[in-house]
């Protein structure tokens, strides 16, 4: 996903368990990073669901606005829950 320095390290871990959480809350094998959220199916209650997950498995408590606004692919999610976690001080700055 992304080259190996810690900043991509903890996005390599962010985007791997968004991938785990909405293959598991859309039941399908296989989401591309890519892919907008909708297009594998996803509606605004996978999305709470989602974003419960979100918060208990990484951390980082979004709202649903932010979810399809700026997280509609799992890479653009990556982004909007790294970019939080550093806000948070839960990431040590590069």
């Amino acid at each position: 996903m992304y080259n190996s320095s810690s900043s991509d390290d903890e996005r390599n871990e962010i985007g791997n368990a968004l991938e785990s959480i909405w293959k598991s809350v859309l039941k399908v094998n296989t989401c591309d990073e890519n892919t907008e959220f909708i297009q594998l199916g996803g509606d605004s209650l996978a999305a709470m669901l989602c974003i419960s997950r979100i918060s208990a498995t990484i951390g980082v408590e979004i709202d649903i606005e932010e979810f399809f606004l700026e997280g509609a692919t799992i890479n653009g999610l990556t982004e909007l829950i790294y970019a939080e976690k550093k806000k948070l001080g839960l990431i040590e700055p590069t």
